[in-house]
């Protein structure tokens, strides 16, 4: 390996993580946010380390131009637009920033949850068209009301500590963690939960697992928000549970595709929907870079 390690980063990151890394000597930095596929297979080649967002796909197409990488870093939770298992073939090391965002999603599904309840979208909408339909906006309170969370890892923890402080009853269910206090089985999760709060990665068991025969077991008239990925929620099974009265309202802020192109969600009265910005806020963008910042430096300088 050269002495000066070449670094990639095709999406754009907050300028504090960005300094971290040119201020770098053994790293050579070139921040192309935006780089389209051509230019991008080019200057993959000679590229030790790449630093993505979402915006990227690492594929095996791009992975074939890459022949020099050691190590891809997804700024953000998850790493589904990365092929690992094609990562892993080729010996490239993958890695992801779980802690910097955590409380901005936690935050952002919190006020989806009170949105929903007490119809503030639809309400701030028909005022400023002229109306004044107090009645129609009547909404839930939350005290003393079920939260479900689905995924009880770093974000699923800081909405129940949210919920906690509101009053609310917390039950989760997350197969992948020690039985704890708080952990019931799937089932006795849906069937109590006034609201149902997803936080869990995308994988070949998750996609899809909200489905029909899921939304078969929920309480009838619950609320869902979903800010993990959109992919494990079946919309057109969605749709047919909201439309025949077995929820009672959804928040969504990611979708099966984006930038969301599905007018059935947009343009339903009792969704509430935002552009897959939970974990987007000035805060998390500088938390997310530094952590991305001190990943790669510390990758190779054990490398060197």
């Amino acid at each position: 390996m050269s002495s000066v390690v070449h670094i990639l980063i095709t999406d754009k990151i907050a300028e504090e993580g960005l300094s971290l890394l040119k201020n770098d000597s053994s790293l050579q930095v070139d921040y192309s946010p935006g780089i389209k596929s051509k230019e991008l297979f080019n200057k993959i080649t000679s590229a030790e380390g790449l630093i993505i967002r979402t915006a990227t796909t690492v594929n095996k197409e791009l992975l074939s131009h890459g022949k020099k990488l050691k190590l891809v870093c997804r700024v953000g939770i998850g790493t589904d637009n990365i092929d690992v298992e094609a990562c892993k073939k080729r010996g490239i090391t993958v890695i992801n920033t779980p802690q910097g965002n955590r409380v901005s999603t936690a935050e952002h599904a919190f006020a989806l949850m009170l949105a929903l309840a007490r119809k503030i979208p639809q309400a701030s909408e028909n005022l400023k068209k002229g109306g004044w339909d107090r009645e129609k906006f009547t909404g839930t309170q939350i005290q003393g009301k079920t939260l479900g969370i689905i995924g009880l890892g770093n974000i699923g923890k800081e909405v129940a500590k949210r919920a906690k402080a509101f009053g609310m009853k917390v039950m989760a269910y997350d197969p992948y963690i020690p039985q704890v206090e708080g952990l019931y089985p799937l089932n006795e999760v849906l069937a109590q939960s006034d609201f149902l709060s997803f936080h869990v990665p995308l994988t070949e068991e998750t996609r899809g697992m909200v489905n029909r025969d899921f939304f078969k077991k929920i309480k009838k008239g619950a609320f869902l928000i979903n800010t993990s990925r959109g992919a494990v929620v079946n919309e057109v099974a969605l749709i047919e549970t909201l439309n025949g009265g077995g929820l009672e309202g959804v928040a969504l802020d990611v979708f099966v595709e984006e930038p969301l192109n599905n007018r059935e969600l947009s343009a339903h009265p009792k969704i509430i929907l935002t552009p897959h910005i939970a974990g987007q806020t000035k805060e998390s963008m500088v938390a997310l870079s530094q952590e991305a910042a001190h990943k790669v430096s510390e990758f190779f300088s054990k490398m060197s």
